[in-house]
């Protein structure tokens, strides 16, 4: 085997050259035998496993990296906190073996990965780090993570002020833009008459945020031509690095009307056409690897890297020899701290087949909480059309959304488990509650164990999303109660039995946190927690049969004349048609900590700001003319979807994508 070639060519220049000739032969015999017992050296090492993990034991073969190498958690208040994830990744061939973890500087401190801890090559761990400064003025220090690594110790250098307030989204300070609520109806003048930029990357300053003296969010426009969407709130269609980000149709990235990739300026970077097939796409969360996402292809995981315009470079992370196909479910994206994907995976075999829901761990390479369908019994509900939660017909490839006929989506928590909801049928594993919810004709979210087992989270189709507590020991998820339990909101603690509450995952509490019964919306928190406090609300019309959010060409489109008509005391279709809505078409920031007024409508002052409206007509368009608005992981930015451009359902093809483009607010910090 040629395994290099090898420059037999030694020769030397000394000033007489007659001298040199008789020593000349000798030194080149000498240099060649040198590269050969080199060579095999090399060779021998490499045929030699124990040679190899011998000297692994004391030096891995290349460094842990550590990303970032340096942060700044900017301005943060005197006794308030800051966090932020630093991502440990082995970049060698050989397991790194992490000895400690130790921070210099009294107000910063590391918690998350512990010692014995042992990377596989190519394995990330996160570290998260926490300022909390006593006084003010500027801290500084560092945390240095001691290995086996040729590198150690690994160090990353921490900045920080304390201060009365902060800057960014890690910070209680408010947005740089939007309109801190005061609970009233603001109805767009230009309702009727207003037209977005035309071009890509256009931009305008939306109005709703400069009532009452505030300053405006600039809104920019990242597609054109109206087929085009950014998919869901609990997607997370934005990267780690805020660059980059997930659209879809064909107005934009093809004419296969798929997935791709464009800039923040509306560049496409990947066509559908250099997308891999596999259904939903999912970014990673390492800060390290921002440009890395994740798919499935037939029973096997993968990761692609973008690495230029319409490259790729594709690994394959796991294959699942149980299964016959995987798929990453419908609306979900990966887990709190970046280590956790959820999948359902189709159990291999002909026929009819089972299904597995579970979580599957990056880091570990392990699959947990794991829930199997069963593929007979019956629960005995009455639900027309229910059957079992099964594949017939298998091997068949899976889609992502209603899996089986009862897998609707699933919502990641932050403990790394998967929320399931479930349309009605015939399993025998359903909970009591999720059978009663069956029974009632509503569907039921229900929340898989470590043991596989499922327990009910709420009953009806609440949309909600989950998130971890401010003070880092709550798992906790957000819920809009618009038919809960069982078609009601008897067990909304807002007043009036109306608005947005957080409930405790462990203990099923629940209170408050912005009161309002609009009834369409939707949420979403991303990277909602110690370092990130806020989530984003994005509210729809309730589906009136005369309203502003009709085509303008539409006999049920009316002018919005007032904005008398209160959420308190009337909902529904009886509400007049010409009304404009408290919070109607608006996206709106909340802090985790708000509370619900408990009188009106809104929370906690100074932790409510309305930011634009997304002018979307969602009665018209249903599904698809929702502005599902999605928050950026470090709440910078929020990604949403309108037919703003085409008020009277004008565009090329309106039935497809609802005349939809794609439109970014931010930075709002």
């Amino acid at each position: 085997m040629k395994l290099f070639r090898l420059n037999t060519d030694y020769r030397i220049r000394p000033q007489n050259a007659k001298a040199a000739d008789k020593h000349t032969s000798r030194r080149g015999l000498i240099a060649i035998l040198s590269v050969l017992a080199l060579m095999l050296a090399v060779i021998s090492l490499s045929r030699c496993p124990g040679a190899v993990s011998r000297n692994a034991s004391t030096a891995a073969l290349t460094g842990l990296a550590i990303s970032p190498a340096s942060y700044n958690f900017g301005n943060t208040a005197v006794g308030q906190s800051s966090t932020s994830n630093v991502a440990l990744t082995n970049n060698g061939s050989s397991n790194v073996i992490i000895s400690s973890v130790s921070v210099t500087g009294s107000e910063f401190s590391a918690s998350g990965v512990s010692a014995g801890t042992t990377l596989a090559p190519n394995q990330t761990a996160t570290l998260i780090v926490t300022f909390a400064p006593t006084a003010s003025g500027s801290a500084t220090g560092s945390v240095s993570v001691a290995s086996n690594s040729t590198n150690s110790p690994t160090i990353a250098s921490l900045s920080g002020t304390g201060g009365s307030g902060g800057g960014s989204a890690q910070s209680s300070s408010a947005p740089l833009c939007g309109l801190a609520d005061d609970g009233n109806g603001h109805m767009p003048s230009d309702w009727a008459s207003f037209v977005p930029p035309s071009s890509v990357g256009g931009t305008y300053t939306d109005a709703l945020g400069s009532v009452s003296g505030g300053s405006g969010c600039v809104v920019k426009r990242l597609t054109v031509g109206g087929d085009t969407s950014h998919y869901y709130s609990t997607h997370e269609p934005m990267n780690s690095n805020d660059t980059y980000i997930f659209i879809a149709g064909a107005g934009t990235c093809g004419n296969g009307g798929g997935w791709c990739v464009i800039d923040t300026n509306g560049k496409v970077i990947v066509n559908d056409a250099h997308i891999p097939a596999g259904g939903l796409l999912m970014w990673s969360a390492n800060p390290a690897t921002p440009n890395l996402f994740y798919y499935t292809k037939n029973n096997a995981l993968m990761s692609a890297t973008i690495t230029g315009a319409n490259a790729l470079k594709t690994s394959l992370v796991h294959t699942f020899n149980q299964y016959s196909y995987i798929t990453i479910p419908d609306e979900t994206r990966i887990s709190y701290d970046g280590s956790t994907i959820g999948l359902i995976g189709e159990h291999a075999g002909s026929g009819t087949v089972a299904l597995d829901a579970f979580s599957y761990n990056l880091n570990t390479l392990a699959q947990s909480n794991v829930f199997t369908t069963q593929t007979g019994g019956s629960n005995g509900i009455a639900a027309s059309g229910a059957g079992l939660c099964v594949i017939t017909g298998a091997p068949t490839p899976l889609g992502s959304t209603d899996i089986g006929g009862c897998f609707h989506k699933v919502i990641m928590t932050t403990e790394n488990a998967l929320e399931l909801e479930l349309h009605p049928n015939l399993d025998t594993g359903m909970p009591l509650g999720c059978i009663s919810a069956f029974n009632a004709g509503y569907s039921c979210k229900a929340l898989i164990g470590s043991g596989g087992s499922l327990s009910l989270i709420v009953s009806g189709t609440t949309h909600s999303d989950t998130f971890l507590s401010l003070t880092g020991n709550q798992n906790m998820r957000v819920q809009l109660w618009d038919s809960s339990p069982n078609g009601t909101n008897a067990n909304d603690p807002c007043y009036n039995n109306g608005g947005h509450s957080e409930m405790n995952e462990d203990t099923l509490a629940v209170n408050c946190v912005f009161t309002t019964i609009f009834t369409g919306g939707h949420l979403s928190t991303a990277g909602t927690g110690p370092s990130q406090p806020w989530f984003l609300i994005a509210y729809d019309d309730t589906s009136r049969p005369a309203s502003p959010e009709w085509w303008t060409t539409s006999s049920n489109y009316v002018i919005p004349a007032h904005t008398s008509c209160s959420q308190l005391t009337s909902a529904g279709s009886a509400l007049p048609g010409d009304c404009w809505f408290p919070y109607e078409s608006e996206m709106i920031l909340v802090r985790a900590d708000s509370a619900g007024n408990e009188s009106t409508l809104g929370g906690t002052p100074g932790k409510v700001y309305r930011l634009a409206w997304s002018r979307t007509r969602d009665d018209s368009s249903s599904f698809w003319g929702q502005q599902r608005a999605a928050l950026s992981r470090d709440g910078r930015y929020v990604i949403f979807s309108s037919n703003m451009a085409y008020p009277s359902g004008n565009c090329s093809n309106p039935g497809d994508l609802a005349c939809d483009d794609v439109y970014m607010i931010g930075p709002l910090f």
